[in-house]
């Protein structure tokens, strides 16, 4: 039994080791959007942001309005009331008569084969001029100088793509904890610093800001190709590689904010949309995945106090290891620290999300979302 608790003991340590000294080393690669100087005048090129609105009466305005506020001179803003039963559309129309830049399409049904995000972005797209498309949420605030930053910075690396990661805000230390948990696995999982390696397999798409040329978009076969995608900006963004077009990423940190989820129960509804595809529908996958997760940062926290040496000290090496890399990727977003301490618990909430969507969607043999029933049958049909 010890010599089992040993190997095992060892082996996490090892993975955990590499995996987090990869980040440590080459995370600070990814530059940050502020730090751009842009230089443009009125012959810059046109850029279209194109926002998706479905029931977003409390957070579209100030979305809006950061949009209407940028600096960039070459500027249209496309939105799409995607079905909506709140005040949405009002608050678009009053918009749309006072800035002559937005554009609002007032979608009423939903044609069959598609998610109602990804049709809304797609109707926007058909609708822009830009040689420049803004795929973004309408809960996503921006400050002036954004979308200026984010062209110069395509421009000066001959980019086709690039995915901005904003900053997350929440309301209560509950949500606080979870972002930091996010933040970590994000670099942990996606490794944004091989995204920009065009040799790379790596890529990353990021809901809150994925701006395209709008020529590469249409290589990669616009939002059709990912019609039923739940995580279509993630799809977004491994098409775009797999195609072998240039993709970049930055930290918006001070330049993209989003405020993440109200409550717990409404962080759990609103990542069990993506989460099943993350194992891609497979029980199997879902199984395998939690059981890495627990293992690998779970377990070597409890295991500190339940196993005999030398195989808890190996176990507190991980512990470690995870809780200072933690404390390095959010270091900068002010966030409690002693909130590391508490990544076995944020983990197991994310084992949670993932066995709940995965079986769900298996009993319901498909998606319910924003009021909307997706087949998994034709969900499956699309992959990148």
């Amino acid at each position: 039994m010890t010599t089992i608790l040993i190997i095992l003991s060892s082996a996490t340590f090892l993975i955990i080791f590499i995996s987090n000294l990869e980040i440590f080393l080459v995370r600070n690669s990814v530059e940050y959007l502020r730090e751009v100087n842009p230089q443009f005048d009125k012959s810059a090129p046109v850029v279209s942001i194109i926002v998706p609105a479905l029931n977003e009466e409390k957070e579209i305005a100030a979305a809006l309005q950061s949009l209407l506020g940028q600096d960039y001179p070459n500027l249209e803003i496309i939105v799409i009331n995607d079905r909506s039963t709140d005040r949405t559309g009002e608050i678009l129309d009053e918009l749309d008569r006072n800035h002559s830049i937005l554009q609002v399409i007032h979608k009423t049904e939903l044609p069959d084969g598609w998610l109602g995000k990804n049709h809304a972005l797609y109707l926007g797209s058909t609708q822009a001029r830009g040689q420049y498309l803004l795929f973004t949420d309408a809960d996503v605030v921006m400050a002036p100088t954004t979308i200026s930053k984010a062209v110069q910075f395509m421009l000066d690396h001959n980019l086709d793509h690039l995915a901005a990661a904003p900053e997350m805000r929440a309301t209560n230390w509950k949500i606080d904890l979870m972002i930091g948990t996010f933040i970590y696995y994000f670099n942990l999982i996606t490794k944004p610093w091989r995204a920009q390696n065009p040799k790379s397999r790596y890529s990353v798409g990021i809901g809150a800001f994925n701006l395209l040329k709008a020529e590469t978009y249409k290589a990669i076969g616009t939002h059709r190709a990912i019609a039923l995608r739940p995580d279509d900006d993630i799809m977004l963004g491994r098409l775009v590689k797999s195609r072998g077009h240039r993709q970049g990423v930055v930290f918006g940190k001070r330049q993209i904010r989003i405020q993440w989820y109200a409550s717990v129960r409404d962080m759990i509804d609103g990542l069990m949309k993506n989460s099943a595809t993350f194992v891609n529908y497979s029980l199997a996958w879902a199984l395998l995945s939690c059981l890495a997760l627990f293992f690998l940062f779970v377990f070597p926290f409890a295991a500190i106090f339940v196993t005999p040496a030398p195989a808890r000290w190996l176990y507190l090496a991980t512990a470690i290891a995870i809780t200072l890399i933690y404390l390095f990727v959010t270091g900068e977003y002010h966030l409690t620290r002693w909130y590391a301490l508490l990544i076995p618990f944020s983990t197991c909430i994310l084992i949670y999300i993932i066995l709940k969507a995965t079986i769900r969607t298996h009993l319901n043999q498909g998606i319910y979302w924003r009021g909307t029933f997706y087949p998994l049958d034709k969900i499956k049909r699309f992959k990148v």
